[in-house]
């Protein structure tokens, strides 16, 4: 009879190791109030994904061969799609809403007894065919799917220095993204006015009185798309631990960005990679055997990433704030608002603001983390996996350039009154403008561009078996998460992957 011998290897030093990770994922896992109003959403990168690395791979990373080459190439197909669109709905929508009404209210002033003034998007200067009171509503149900190959080989180092270990990623990925805005109203009119503006067309509304300049920037306009290398990371990490029954590692890391800049032509724009910005940090990769022996046992596993993602240029669109004629704080949909230029042809007509608040502005995303934490059954070939993962991304720093406050400042730019006639002889003058007033740098919303803090928590499963009885051992695996988040800063979604792999 086969005798089973168990082995026990939770030595004190790693229990300490599995804490501290386990601290410091909680410590980053406080959830923050959800976000409304904003122009931009960058959110995880599809290349920065432990489970989907880790699993099963993690096994033939480390497998025993004393005459092994030392690398180790895994190619992993995914799929992924969000889940609770309302959510993020309410962060491009307003006053924390996905679905929101709009009402054109009274010429005078920029009251309304909805949730916004259909006035202020849509121009009619003499109310004609969209009168005073027409109501229209507006749903937003934003949806990404991804799919794509990453691309992870990993090499030891040990002929070169015991314990020395590279790895590289290099994720190939299709985004797409669609804002699914729908429209609607009981006059006609403004359902089609209101969708054709947010798409970037033409609004319809007939006479050169009415001139509306259409919609370039933010457009809600169907699917965007975007396809590349979701930026390339690589790591140079030493294992200062490394037994039959555990190991623990340390790392560095940089990642070279080769994904998409935002160019804000789009609400929910598709961005591949993390927005084409440097990044540099250290991790931890750790493993004990907790029960059983070398072919028949459970192991922990444990990984940290973090990253510092350095200040770039990007081009986002700004929103409006304490604008006179509009409540103080943050004008709802200030970057769709309507602007007419002060002492400039009145025939040039109204403007979105979206077309006017476009910069180039410095982004600086900060710290990024990616942790995990699971439990590795294997049997002969058989890995199944089961594990959590946070995932927490500091807010991004948003700040205007210099020459664009002074461009801003001298531009002078207003809120077009609501019977603004671009058939009037002459320049605009202050009579043309909501109380009179002109825009400055300080009236300029970084904030509304600003993707705030993400925190999210996916469960993950995977099952893989390794052909280990070969001279190059085959893997073979497939595996799935939900990802939770912790406020709409994030996309919540599931996520499902094959993998197919080879050591020699």
């Amino acid at each position: 009879m086969h005798t089973f011998k168990a082995e026990i290897c939770g030595e004190k030093s790693m229990n300490k190791v599995i804490k501290g990770l386990l601290v410091a994922m909680l410590a980053v896992s406080a959830t923050v109030q959800a976000s409304t109003n904003k122009t931009f959403l960058l959110p995880r990168s599809h290349g920065v994904n432990l489970p989907m690395e880790l699993s099963t791979f993690n096994q033939l990373v480390h497998r025993k061969a004393a005459d092994k080459f030392g690398a180790n190439f895994q190619a992993v197909g995914f799929f992924s799609r969000t889940a609770d669109e309302e959510d993020t709905g309410k962060y491009f929508g307003i006053k924390n809403k996905n679905t929101f009404a709009l009402q054109k209210a009274a010429i005078v002033g920029a009251a309304s007894t909805t949730d916004a003034d259909l006035g202020f998007f849509v121009h009619e200067f003499d109310n004609a065919t969209i009168g005073n009171g027409t109501n229209a509503s507006v749903n937003l149900h934003p949806k990404q799917e991804a799919w794509g190959v990453r691309f992870d080989y990993f090499q030891d180092l040990e002929k070169i220095v015991k314990g020395l270990y590279l790895k590289a990623t290099v994720p190939v990925v299709h985004v797409e993204n669609n804002v699914e805005l729908k429209v609607t109203s009981p006059v006609a009119a403004a359902q089609t006015g209101l969708q054709n503006f947010l798409q970037g067309k033409a609004t319809g509304i007939a006479g050169a009185e009415n001139v509306q300049v259409a919609l370039d920037h933010m457009k809600m306009d169907g699917k965007n798309d975007s396809t590349g290398v979701a930026d390339i990371d690589v790591v140079l990490g030493y294992n200062f631990l490394n037994k039959d029954c555990h190991h623990v590692g340390i790392n560095i890391g940089f990642t070279i960005p080769t994904g998409d800049e935002a160019d804000s032509v789009h609400a929910f724009e598709a961005i591949v990679g993390n927005g084409n910005h440097w990044a540099f940090g250290a991790g931890l990769d750790a493993m004990f055997r907790a029960w059983g022996n070398e072919d028949h046992n459970v192991k922990v596993t444990a990984a940290l990433n973090y990253r510092y993602m350095f200040k770039e240029s990007e081009k986002r669109t700004m929103g409006l704030k304490d604008v006179p004629g509009f409540a103080a704080g943050s004008v709802d949909w200030g970057h769709y608002v309507l602007l007419a230029q002060f002492d400039k042809p009145i025939a040039n007509g109204v403007t979105p603001a979206a077309n006017v608040t476009t910069f180039n502005v410095d982004v600086t995303p900060g710290s990024q983390l990616d942790g995990v934490i699971a439990l590795a059954y294997n049997n002969g070939g058989l890995c199944v996996d089961f594990g959590y993962n946070l995932f927490w991304k500091d807010d991004e720093e948003v700040k205007l350039k210099a020459a664009d406050i002074t461009a801003i400042d001298a531009a002078k730019y207003g809120v077009a009154i609501r019977n603004f006639n671009a058939t009037t002889p002459g320049n605009v003058t202050a009579g043309s403008l909501l109380n009179g007033a002109t825009l400055t740098s300080k009236n300029i919303d970084t904030h509304a561009a600003q993707t705030g803090s993400q925190v999210t928590h996916k469960i993950f499963a995977a099952l893989g078996y390794m052909f280990t009885e070969w001279e190059c051992p085959l893997m073979l695996g497939a595996g799935g998460g939900y990802e939770f988040r912790g406020s709409n800063d994030a996309l919540e979604k599931w996520e499902l992957w094959l993998k197919l792999g080879i050591g020699f």
